[in-house]
């Protein structure tokens, strides 16, 4: 007889895939990059968790210019202007050569 995570199909003994739908949290090394977090919270507009992230990793960071960046759109979507172009102004101080950085400078203009 076939347990409960195989079924009899066709006279044929199938085995069922298992549904894991929540994974446990990845343990990080001290270090890590963690972009792809932020981009992930602010792609969803979960814009608390993001200046959470953002606000702990900046004193971390030893590049934090896209932490800054992402910063700086967010005010941007709250209506602060004023602070979005510091944070942008400050991404684009890490690296001039980032012209999406330029892009959202004139928007926020």
């Amino acid at each position: 007889m076939a347990s409960a995570e195989e079924i009899i199909v066709n006279g044929q003994v199938i085995t069922l895939p298992t549904l894991e739908v929540v994974k446990a949290v990845p343990i990080m090394a001290a270090g890590t990059n963690i972009d792809w977090l932020v981009h992930l919270y602010y792609a969803r507009r979960d814009f608390i968790r993001c200046r959470i992230i953002i606000d702990r990793e900046l004193y971390r960071s030893l590049n934090p210019e896209y932490l800054y960046y992402v910063k700086g759109l967010i005010d941007r979507e709250e209506g602060n202007s004023i602070e979005a172009l510091r944070n942008l102004q400050k991404a684009l101080d890490l690296n001039s050569k980032n012209i999406e950085t330029y892009k959202e400078i004139g928007k926020t203009l």
